[in-house]
């Protein structure tokens, strides 16, 4: 992908951290990205101590005679969420607020292994309910209840334990325990609870007074637990309810250990750090230089303050009269509802000694507020204060916009005070200080359209002493965005970070969502030893000569009118990125596997279609089930049942299989002979997880020697060990289904074989599946999406990275594979057996650091595949939507035998389809040298294209690049990219391929005839200039697509002249065979055509 890197694939484990830079200075400071590099990887450290109201401060200490609560302070020592009325829409004024808390999808752990574990087991937790929150008239109190509800079949029972309600008369703590019974019991209301179908826990608070219940309810509660089993606070999700109900996509905030609630301010307060002994300060020790630090804190502001007048203001200052500030005001705080304060260390880290640093400075925070902080409000809630190292870009006015129509340049557009730039530009600044925050407005309009000023927004930072090397550096910024744009999550606006070198080159890390209604961090990086996971890298940009920062902002892919889009960007941070002892890169050889073409069945349609056809993509069959499923895009696999699903839904439940034989029936109707159909995807329900969904269970259990002497193993030793035991390995119960792997899997896949064996039956056209087996999504970084995060979607990264698990997964996948060839129909029907979709965008193994493990786990997976199923199925790989990306693959080139790479401009702002990038008509041969391989008469396919922009000619493109194949993306149509709309020109494409293949099998002359003809009477048709108009120059492309509408018009009616029925009848079809793929017949596609039509034929004479 890089410059100069492509002769260093191999020798990833040999780079450097230490290489030469330029000299590069802000305000006459050592060189920033230097020192970095040399210091190497810094990690976040805490302060140990805690803070205490400062009694210096201006702010009147008020005592409780005064009639107003004093400010407190208080810590957490556990998770605690916060339960307020005041953040639900004044539409509400129900009875009770509370909190749910829903076991199947947000507790982080299998629901199967609760179902399992949680009867018997005991439900506690601490409630706090404040004095505001209680009513002063006692004879009817307040009343507190946790229940724990099941469902089955619909049904639902509450269960409370020995006590139903909690009389809350005052203030305090509230300790809670529910213990579930072990056996199904009958409820008061005369319902069964079953405990093995617990889903809910949930809290409701009644504030009563007299008969009428009040809506003002502030309250917590920590310390959940669930006992023996253990829950991870970092994966739980409570919702918001009311009256019992929960409030769709309204999650409670929390706040983890160590963090400080500061109540009841009133306007003001100073409060101090009050440091720990020197010697137990830090939370970790210290190595390094003591350069370019500072101290990062982040300070929740409750919803009833953000949008009023408030300050924050951070200061540190040291027993010689050194003083520094931070101030942020409270309109600054994120979606979460945080500010982000940061504080350079730079005047104080003259001392050698970290410890010396903390110990002889003082560190204060005072907070102002115009409107009163009171005691019924929420805290206001630090973070832990900690000390962070790296270069905090200053968002400042040297920052400008790119020019987003030329990819080379940008205009000088100096942001002025006033925050305006110039006449319509879609772009207006509320935040640009030179502090850690930028706070900006701009015009996004949605839609594919290159030409469109709103569809990408782009500012730009130039670096001073450019140019600098960046290479091996991590950058990050926190993205939040304050418009709600969550209906359009599953195609939102994006933000991402990159760089551009100073040959006008750029790269960029992944894009981040704008559309979820959350924070979220765009990170880049930087590195020559692999590829960028959903990122953009120009083939030639050279980390180590930057000259700009670059903030891309995009606009949807779907098609909407303009909006302004309210976004803040916060502590862009370069630091220097983990150089971590990764392991070993596997050398496979693959030479023992015999290679032979003209065995594989795909390639027999391939020659059926006349060298090229077109397929299509069916991930996962779109089935009429409730929205909550459907809701999530990635939604596959369609083989197995998630832990998240209400039922089976797999390729072999009835429901399902319906709608993938009524799929496929419409495939052969339109003659599409191949569809790619994914299989695993993130490993959800595919592998019987445990309850943390790490290991696997049931494989080899109890035998960890013999699971770590298999991961020793090369892989071919390994598949080897396999068959010589594989009877005493792979155990199988009644149904068919191996210990280690979901019930339904092997069901799953063989139904496939069921459809296209009655597709064919039925309509005597036989349809070829290409299985993608792995997918990224098993670890691209992300468990949770949609608005809030609300849909799990699983990640399962150590079925990559721990060779304990891989070897568990490559096992069960290696008989799930034998067992299913085993199937008579399974030759038959397969195209070809792909290892994994897109691995270079598993954003979470993509990396420096796990990079060589995906690449092994690929080439692995390669090698499995050849040796289950003979030279009979070609085995390939999903390759990602960049072509320079191939470069890193080339260790496993020996186990691709189709090179299939996808194509995706319609989700980069960047057309790709330019001179210099990747225009479609790059030939597929140089993407075979990028991965280093040799052809060989093997096939090359176009895994994935959009269905938008100039489809068919698209296609033709693909054709003259030498492409076999393009399958297109996708008819299940979950994500936008709805192949419906293109059916009928899929058919007519592949009904001009099989005129095509005709046209081969007839004699030599009577086609070359007919060519010469078409060719003559296009220079016939030049000679006379019949589309040529005062409105129209003969350099206009107008001038030559009417000219092109004129000559198949001229040629139609030079059809009736011909008296050679022969001779008519092949250029017809010639005609025909244009019109089908929506091209002119001008000289160079007549000779194109010609070519195709002459194929495999020898010494073709040149058409003149």
């Amino acid at each position: 992908m890089f410059k100069n890197n492509f002769k260093v694939i191999y020798v990833f484990l040999l780079l450097i951290f230490l290489m030469n830079v330029s000299d590069f200075s802000f305000a006459q400071k050592k060189s920033t990205i230097e020192t970095l590099r040399a210091q190497g990887l810094f990690e976040n450290m805490a302060l140990n101590g805690i803070w205490v109201i400062d009694d210096r401060s201006i702010y009147p200490l008020l005592d409780e005679s005064s009639g107003i609560k004093p400010p407190s302070i208080d810590q957490s020592y556990s998770r605690t969420y916060f339960i307020q009325s005041g953040l639900l829409p004044k539409k509400y004024t129900k009875m009770s607020y509370g909190a749910a808390l829903n076991m199947k999808f947000f507790s982080g752990l299998s629901y199967d292994y609760l179902q399992k574990n949680l009867p018997g087991k005991t439900v506690s937790m601490d409630v706090f309910i404040p004095e505001e929150s209680i009513s002063s008239y006692a004879v009817v109190p307040n009343r507190l209840q946790v229940v724990i509800k099941s469902e089955k079949k619909n049904e639902w029972a509450d269960y409370y334990g020995e006590t139903e309600w909690i009389r809350a008369k005052t203030p305090g703590l509230y300790h809670v325990r529910i213990k579930i019974p072990e056996e199904p019991v009958m409820t008061k209301s005369g319902k069964l609870f079953y405990p093995d179908h617990a889903i809910l826990v949930c809290i409701d608070y009644y504030l009563m007074e007299g008969a009428k219940r009040h809506s003002s309810i502030t309250y917590s509660f920590s310390n959940f637990n669930i006992e023996g089993i253990k829950l991870d606070p970092k994966e739980l999700k409570w919702q918001l309810t009311v009256d019992g109900y929960s409030v769709e996509n309204m999650y409670l905030p929390y706040f983890g250990e160590d963090n400080t609630f500061i109540s009841s301010i009133g306007t003001g307060v100073d409060v101090r750090f009050n440091q720990a002994p020197v010697e137990a300060q830090l939370s970790k020790p210290f190595s390094g230089k003591l350069e370019n630090l500072f101290l990062a804190l982040s300070v929740y502001i409750p919803v009833d303050l953000r949008q009023q007048k408030g300050t924050l203001a951070l200061t540190i200052r040291d027993n010689k009269g050194a003083v520094r500030s931070s101030v942020e005001n409270f309109h600054s705080a994120d979606l979460a509802g945080r500010v982000h304060l940061t504080l350079p260390l730079d005047a104080f880290t003259v001392e050698k000694d970290i410890n010396e640093i903390v110990k002889n400075t003082e560190i204060t925070l005072r907070i102002k507020t115009l409107k009163p902080h009171e005691s019924g409000m929420m805290p206001i809630v630090l973070s832990k204060l900690e000390i962070s190292q790296g270069w905090l870009v200053p968002f400042d006015t040297k920052w400008q916009v790119r020019d987003i129509q030329g990819l080379g340049g940008y205009p000088k557009l100096e942001i002025r005070e006033d925050g305006l730039l110039s006449p319509g530009s879609g772009i207006s600044v509320r935040k640009l200080d030179g502090g850690n925050e930028l706070r900006m407005t701009v015009k996004l309009k949605g839609g594919i359209n290159w030409n469109e000023p709103y569809y990408r927004v782009e500012i730009i930072r130039p670096l001073e002493n450019a140019p600098v090397n960046l290479n091996n550096m991590h950058l990050e910024a926190l993205v939040s965005p304050f418009t709600d744009t969550t209906d359009i999550w599953q195609r939102p606006h994006r933000a991402r970070v990159g760089l551009l070198d100073i040959n006008g080159n750029i790269a960029f890390g992944p894009n981040v969502s704008l559309s979820e209604g959350m924070p979220n961090l765009a990170t880049f990086e930087v590195s020559l030893t692999n590829p960028i996971p959903k990122g953009f890298v120009m083939t030639d940009f050279d980390p180590e000569k930057v000259q700009a920062i670059i903030i891309n902002i995009e606009a949807s892919a779907g098609k909407l009118e303009a909006m302004d889009l309210d976004i803040s960007f916060t502590n862009l941070l370069v630091s220097p990125m983990e150089y971590p002892r990764t392991s070993p890169l596997k050398m496979i050889d693959y030479s023992r596997f015999e290679v032979k073409p003209e065995l594989w069945e795909i390639k027999k349609v391939v020659e059926e279609s006349g060298g090229y056809l077109v397929g299509i993509n069916y991930p996962f069959p779109a089935i009429n089930v409730p929205e909550f499923i459907l809701a999530v895009p990635q939604v596959y696999p369609a083989v197995g049942q998630k832990p998240t699903d209400p039922g089976h839904f797999g390729l072999s439940a009835p429901i399902t299989r319906a709608a993938t034989l009524e799929a496929f029936r419409k495939f052969a109707d339109i003659d599409v002979s191949v569809v790619r159909v994914f299989l695993f995807g993130h490993l959800g329900g595919i592998f019987d997880w445990d309850e943390r969904g790490y290991d696997i269970k049931g494989f080899c259990e109890g035998n960890d020697a013999l699971i770590q002497e298999l991961a020793g193993m090369g892989i071919d030793k390994f598949t080897q060990y396999l068959k010589d035991h594989e009877d005493e390995l792979f155990e199988q119960d009644a149904d068919r289904a191996f210990k280690g792997v979901g019930k339904y899997v092997l069901k799953d896949m063989e139904a496939i074989y069921d459809v296209v064996e009655q597709v064919e039956k039925e309509t005597g056209k036989r349809l070829l599946v290409i299985l993608s087996c792995f997918d990224f999504l098993l670890g691209d970084g992300i468990k949770a999406e949609g608005p809030l995060h609300s849909f799990i979607v699983g990640e399962y990264p150590q079925a990559v990275t721990d060779p304990l698990v891989k070897v568990k997964v490559q096992a069960l996948t290696w008989k799930l594979m034998k067992t299913l060839a085993q199937d008579e129909r399974f030759y038959k029907y397969t195209g070809s057996m792909e290892v994994m979709n897109e691995p270079d965008n598993a954003t979470g193994l993509a990396t420096r650091k796990h990079f060589i493990d995906l690449l092994n786990f690929v080439g692995e997976g390669a090698y499995l595949f050849k040796d289950v199923f003979g030279p009979k199925i070609p085995v390939t790989v999903g390759f990602r939507s960049w072509h320079g990306d191939l470069r890193y693959w080339a260790p496993i080139a020996g186990g691709v035998d189709i090179l299939m790479p996808h194509y995706w401009k319609s989700l980069e702002s960047y057309c790709i389809d330019e001179p210099g990038l990747w225009p479609l008509e790059f030939p597929v041969d140089s993407l075979w040298k990028f991965l280093g391989a040799n052809k060989e008469g093997k096939l090359s396919g176009l895994g994935e294209i959009a269905p938008d922009g100039d489809f068919v000619k698209n296609l033709y493109r693909l054709e003259k690049g030498g492409y076999n194949m393009t399958l297109v993306w996708s008819y299940s149509g979950h994500d936008g990219f709805d192949a419906k709309p293109v059916l009928q020109n899929i058919k007519e494409y592949q009904q001009a391929n099989f005129k095509l293949r005709e046209m081969q099998k007839m004699p030599f002359e009577q086609v070359r005839e007919a060519f010469l003809y078409v060719a003559k009477s296009r220079a016939m048709f030049e000679t006379i200039d019949i589309t040529r108009s005062s409105n129209a120059s003969s350099t206009s492309k107008f001038y030559y697509l009417e000219k092109d509408a004129s000559f198949a018009s001229f040629l139609s009616k030079k059809l009736n002249t011909i008296t050679n029925e022969q001779l008519k009848y092949t250029v017809r079809e010639i005609l025909m065979i244009a019109r089908m793929k929506a091209i002119a017949l001008n000289y160079g596609n007549i000779q194109f055509l010609y070519k195709r039509a002459m194929k495999d034929r020898k010494d073709i004479p040149v058409l003149k």
